[in-house]
């Protein structure tokens, strides 16, 4: 019997592999409670999370064998799993949008999505933002973004 195909593309778990090292901030391979809370922190604005918060969050996203780190393969594990839900994606998308949108018109310019990018600790080369920008125009919907980070 042959092995499944891996749940994620080699371009994915490329994503994944940046979302990983955004959060692992120490580099030492492994997400830490205070390294997701203080990720987190930076994405959403300044927002505080209490400590049973993060437990719950670290309770809903891992399992409880990885509540004192997270491996990168730990990572991409727990979202493979059969209960891992995200039936509301479009709902965390359309705020990922709007806090990238900085002057709330419903539309992200070329710059807001750098910048927002940027926050995330996405850097891409010139010659990537180049080609983004040539075929995102000057600005785009939400349409256009959940289109742009689903080809990702």
């Amino acid at each position: 019997m042959t092995d499944p195909p891996p749940f994620f593309s080699n371009q994915r778990r490329s994503v994944l592999k940046e979302t990983f090292d955004y959060f692992d901030s120490d580099k030492n391979g492994s997400i830490s409670q205070v390294e997701l809370q203080k990720s987190l922190r930076k994405l959403l604005g300044g927002q505080e999370f209490s400590e049973e918060e993060m437990d719950y969050i670290m309770s809903v996203v891992f399992d409880e064998n990885l509540r004192n780190g997270v491996t990168f393969e730990d990572f991409v594990e727990s979202l493979q799993r059969d209960e891992f839900e995200y039936d509301d994606a479009d709902e965390e998308l359309r705020k990922v949008f709007d806090s990238f949108d900085s002057d709330s018109n419903g539309l992200l310019s070329q710059e807001e999505l750098r910048a927002g990018l940027e926050r995330l600790g996405i850097s891409l080369s010139e010659e990537e933002w180049a080609s983004l920008e040539r075929a995102m125009g000057s600005e785009i919907g939400f349409e256009q973004f959940k289109e742009f980070v689903e080809n990702c």
